[in-house]
């Protein structure tokens, strides 16, 4: 089982994976495709949010139990960028499940998961949920892209 998220703050993988550490769903994978950043970047910051949430609750949770999986190769050249292989994702998923992407972040993670997929990091059998963070202003602004 998997759940895949966007990762531009960071906020909703560390709550994902906090969640996950709570209620003790050994066999979760939580993915944070980064939008923006390296790989290195979002593990130093989330294990940092992980670590004071852990302590200013006092949950207890050994730092072993915020267990997820970060990737950066869908970043592109950078924030709000878009690629091509994004932009037919977002085309592609929006034309066929009727679910509208961005080109700033769900569209980059989507983009991953479909990638992961391909690749067989995540089993084409396997359930996955995709949060999906909003994001559809930033359509607007690159609406030629999409013409």
């Amino acid at each position: 089982r998997h759940v895949a998220t966007a990762c531009g703050s960071g906020g909703t993988a560390a709550g994902l994976a906090l969640g996950r550490a709570l209620l003790g769903w050994e066999d979760l994978t939580v993915w944070a495709i980064a939008v923006t950043q390296t790989e290195a970047f979002w593990k130093a910051d989330l294990d940092s949010m992980l670590s004071e949430t852990n302590t200013q609750y006092t949950l207890g949770l050994a730092p072993e139990a915020f267990r997820y999986r970060i990737t950066d190769k869908y970043v592109g050249k950078g924030y709000a960028i878009p690629y091509p292989e994004e932009i037919d994702v977002i085309r592609r998923v929006a034309k066929l499940e009727g679910i509208v992407l961005d080109p700033v972040y769900t569209g980059k993670a989507m983009t991953g998961v479909l990638d992961l997929i391909r690749k067989g990091e995540i089993g084409k059998n396997e359930p996955v949920v995709f949060v999906h963070t909003g994001g559809i202003f930033g359509l607007f602004p690159m609406r030629a892209e999409f013409a």
